[in-house]
């Protein structure tokens, strides 16, 4: 027959049994409850790791959003610089002012 606790099985035992496994018994009890109080300690552990967990893809979703905004603003500058080469490029072409092909932001 299983027994689903210990302590269902030492009920069925003799006197002279108990006695004969008392230590394997005390060595239990004491594993089960270093097992119970670890199991806790996890436990309190998870949960702080999951809120750790959230808390970094909150930040994870910020700097993507600050990455994406720092990409619109390099490719602006960028072709900003591209209209200023060519600009430089025609005048020096043309032999043209440069402020007259500038756009009107860089002036």
């Amino acid at each position: 027959m299983r027994y689903l606790k210990l302590e269902d099985y030492i009920a069925t035992l003799s006197e002279s049994e108990k006695e004969q496994y008392r230590y394997l018994i005390e060595e239990y009890r004491k594993r089960d409850i270093n097992i119970r109080k670890n199991c806790e300690k996890s436990r309190v552990k998870l949960e702080k790791l999951i809120q750790e967990m959230e808390a970094y893809a909150e930040a994870m979703t910020t700097l993507k959003g600050s990455l994406q905004k720092l990409n619109s603003s390099l490719m602006e500058f960028h072709s900003k610089i591209n209209l200023c080469a060519k600009a430089v490029s025609r005048s020096a072409k043309n032999n043209i002012s440069l402020n007259q092909n500038y756009p009107i932001s860089l002036n």
